[in-house]
């Protein structure tokens, strides 16, 4: 579930849409391949959540602690599991992902910019019935 806590159409960015989002992810859930229309950072709250890499790369930051430092890796075709304080950055419109959740509930907050009216997630590889 997801809900958008705050949005902002800024000067800085014209044509452009700011929000942040708080989404809960139940346990079990998938989401499947997909893409949004625009950038994201993402940092996961608490749970642990397994986030794909379809097509494209994303930047990962995992949480700092006292006996490793704040790092970033790239991460392309490939999954990474998420712990809580770890974050991703992406140009959401040219990586393809997907998010399972193999465990309890997890939250994640997602700061996104979209062009004005784009929808905000295309599913990929659905079947039409």
């Amino acid at each position: 579930t997801s809900r958008v806590l705050a949005r902002i159409e800024p000067a800085t960015a014209a044509g452009q849409e700011l929000q942040l989002v708080r989404v809960e992810v139940a346990p079990d859930a998938t989401v499947a391949t997909h893409t949004h229309p625009g950038t994201i950072a993402l940092c996961l709250e608490s749970g642990s959540v397994v986030f794909g890499v379809v097509d494209g790369s994303v930047t990962v930051t995992r949480a700092a602690t006292a006996a490793t430092p704040e790092a970033a890796e790239q991460l392309a075709a490939a999954e990474t599991v998420l712990e809580p304080g770890d974050c991703l950055t992406f140009d959401a419109s040219q990586t393809s992902h997907t998010l399972h959740n193999p465990g309890g509930p997890a939250v994640l907050w997602q700061a996104q910019l979209y062009a004005i009216g784009e929808p905000p997630t295309t599913f990929l590889g659905t079947p039409t019935p």
